[in-house]
Formats: structure tokens, sequence, C-alpha cells
């Protein structure tokens, strides 16, 4: 058996739970969760306003206070190396039911993103205006 590192770092990979370890980036070379939070990190860095294409996940918690429900949310990259709080605002789709918009802030730059229904976390994110 042979042992596969990362092909960005060469550290080996580390399975958590269900996972891998390991992402594939664009060039089909294995790359550590770490490393894929770096891309990540690279591919918001790069994005001019108005410029999209990035897909992240929308999370939420909700914790009951008694009196009223708090709901917080994340944006999240695929291994849970990068997250974002994010400010949401919740409306109708036509098609979807619900559609989520939100917002959130890295390196001093302003990202929005959108949901779209209940049954997909994915969230399609785009850099807007500050």
């Amino acid at each position: 058996m042979t042992k596969e590192v990362c092909f960005r770092c060469g550290s080996d990979f580390v399975r958590s739970g269900c996972g891998t370890g390991y992402g594939i980036d664009k060039n089909g070379h294995k790359i550590c969760y770490n490393c894929c939070g770096e891309l990540d990190k690279q591919e918001l860095d790069s994005l001019k306003i108005g410029g999209k294409g990035v897909v992240f996940y929308l999370t939420s918690k909700t914790k009951d206070l008694g009196w009223c429900k708090s709901t917080t949310y994340e944006v999240v990259n695929w291994p849970g190396t990068m997250r974002f709080n994010a400010a949401c605002k919740e409306g109708h789709h036509n098609f979807a039911g619900v559609r989520r918009d939100v917002w959130f802030s890295y390196n001093k730059k302003l990202f929005h993103g959108i949901q779209y229904g209940n049954n997909s976390e994915l969230c399609y994110i785009k850099r807007v205006k500050a």
C-alpha cells in the first residue's frame, strides 16, 4: 500500500468521520483539507466585484431561548476549514419555495450568497460593493 500525501504541502491525509481526508483540485491533484481551505481563500480574494462562481454551503443553528428562537447562519466551505458568520434574509421563491440571501465579509471584502429551497445547502457566492 502506497502512502498518499497532499500534492501542495506534502502532509499525510487525515481521515475524519466518513471523509477521505482529501479533496481534488481543478487539476485533479489530491490535496488535504487545509489546502482546500487555502485554495478557497485564494478564490475569494481573487473575485472582482460582481464576480461569481464560488459555491459554499449555508448552515444554520436554531437555539430555543424559551421566550423566542434565535437562528444563526454560517457560510462554510466543503471540508469545513473556512467558516463565516452571515447575516440572512429569508424570502419566497416561485419554484424552490424559499430563497435565503446571506452577506458576509472576508479580508475587508463583502460577499453575497443565495441558497434556494430547504433541500439543499448549496450557497452561490459573488463579491459585491461594500
